[in-house]
This record gives C-alpha cells, sequence and structure tokens, in this order.
C-alpha cells in the first residue's frame, strides 16, 4: 500500500528546489496489519476486521468502520486499511452477523430490521464500539465513519448517545424517527 507524502512548498525551499542543499525524506515502511475479530451482540455472532500499522507504536486514536449495504466487503477492509496507515487503529464492524453478507435476500432482510427498529441499529454498532475500545492499542478517542447504510448507523449511533468524539456520514440517510433535538447533544 502507498503511503503518499504532501510537501507545501514554501519560498525558504527555494535552495533545496534549486538542488543547492541535498533534500533527504524518508518515509518509514508500512505494516497495516488487519486480523479478524469475532465478537457478539446477544444471540448474534460478529466478525469484524481489526485493523493498525504496527510501524506506529503506542496508543492510538479508533475509528469504528461502519459498511455499506453489502456488508462487510473489499471496499469497507480497503478503507479501513487506508484508515489504518493514517495512524488509527480501526475496527471495520460486522453489522450483519456470520453468513449474511453475499446472501440478497438476507442482507435485505437484515438492513429492513435494522434499519426499523433504532435501539437494535445503535446496539449492533455499540457492540463493535466496545471491541475497539477494548483494544490495548486503542486511546480514549474514537470516532465513527460509515458509508450509505454506515452512515445511517453512525448517526443513529449519535442521537443514541454512543460515546464517540465524532461521527461522519458518507451518503448516508439522515431520515430518523428520533431526531436530536435543539440544544442537544444527541
Amino acid at each position: 500500500m502507498p503511503r503518499w507524502l504532501f510537501v507545501r512548498l514554501h519560498s525558504h525551499l527555494s535552495p533545496v528546489l534549486d538542488n543547492r542543499l541535498p533534500l533527504a525524506v524518508t518515509v518509514e515502511k508500512m505494516t497495516i496489519l488487519g486480523r479478524p475479530q469475532a465478537y457478539r451482540d446477544g444471540d448474534t455472532s460478529l466478525t469484524g476486521m481489526l485493523y493498525r500499522d504496527e510501524a506506529m507504536p503506542g496508543v492510538r486514536p479508533g475509528i469504528l468502520l461502519v459498511h455499506g449495504g453489502a456488508g462487510l466487503d473489499d471496499h469497507a477492509r480497503d478503507q479501513a486499511a487506508r484508515y489504518a496507515g493514517l495512524g488509527y487503529v480501526v475496527l471495520a464492524c460486522d453489522m450483519f452477523g456470520d453468513g449474511v453478507a453475499g446472501d440478497r435476500a438476507r442482507v435485505i432482510g437484515c438492513i429492513t430490521a435494522l434499519r426499523d427498529d433504532q435501539a437494535l441499529l445503535a446496539r449492533r454498532g455499540e457492540a463493535g464500539l466496545a471491541v475497539l475500545a477494548a483494544d490495548p492499542g486503542t486511546s480514549d478517542r474514537v470516532a465513527a465513519v460509515g458509508f450509505c447504510f454506515g452512515g445511517l448507523a453512525v448517526l443513529t449511533m449519535a442521537r443514541a448517545g454512543a460515546d464517540l468524539d465524532g461521527v461522519v456520514s458518507i451518503h448516508g440517510s439522515l431520515a430518523t424517527p428520533a431526531p436530536g433535538m435543539t440544544g442537544s447533544k444527541s
């Protein structure tokens, strides 16, 4: 996986750019490791993927990544690895349960059940959040990012009062039977 280095050029760098001074840039090699992480929400067995850059020592902020409607697919795993490369510990959580992704009828049934039961949707997301928070490499600073269905899920978690420092909904539904109230933190 490439690591991008963005440099903002300033006028005081002109001697370097004119080859009058040597410029050495060392970019550490990234070692992104992803491992399956089994957990439960009540009677539902879930398997997420936990990602981190092993070349970055110490405790890191966490991101709970919630997949789109297809389930924990290559897109979700690729995004989780990408965020890990930026220095986060990332749990790409499983909102459907083992054996659901790939079975269209089961996926639609699961999405519908979660969408229609806001408490279940929030609880399912918080099960993943608990796994991420319990990881010894994760700091107490945790945010959630969700794509499409996952965007709905992270907004629902925020409205339910999940212990998150921020949420990002990427083209997620804003519809809810429980909108936040003016002046509320949810």
